[in-house]
């Protein structure tokens, strides 16, 4: 199941961060910036993308958009389908660009304008649908 979810831009900065349990994260601009680095040296020294990796209790999925824009999910560490994140993620991306087109052209360090994204993430996801036994329904 999801647990947390961040939207990046290209600077590493989380623009967006969404919490499905109790867990908080204590600041999300300092693991942003963590994650943005793990892809950016993957990408230069490596010279490959970083999809996702696993730690003992979660695994962190990855995903870059054509705009810029890159799409954290934080799950549970379980048998996931990569697909099915890619799918997601770009449904949340065209959705949090179409809805801040502007804020992101004028962006300014200022990210309290993007938390409302929340309510429209809740109805365009819900937790449950990434759960391991409902998976094989959403595949395409």
């Amino acid at each position: 199941m999801i647990q947390e979810i961040m939207i990046l831009n290209k600077a590493g900065i989380a623009l967006f961060y969404h919490n499905f349990t109790d867990r908080k994260m204590k600041d999300i601009q300092i693991v942003a910036g963590y994650f943005d680095l793990i892809c950016r040296y993957t990408r230069s020294s490596l010279n490959d993308t970083l999809k996702s990796f696993a730690l003992q209790d979660r695994r962190i999925f990855f995903y870059s958009h054509k705009s810029g824009l890159h799409v954290v999910f934080i799950c549970e560490n379980k048998a996931y389908k990569e697909k099915i994140f890619n799918y997601l993620a770009d449904i949340i991306i065209q959705k949090f660009i179409r809805l801040y087109n502007k804020e992101l052209e004028k962006f300014n360090g200022e990210i309290s304008s993007f938390k409302s994204f929340s309510k429209e993430l809740e109805k365009t996801i819900k937790p449950k649908l990434l759960d391991k036994t409902s998976i094989p329904i959403l595949d395409y």
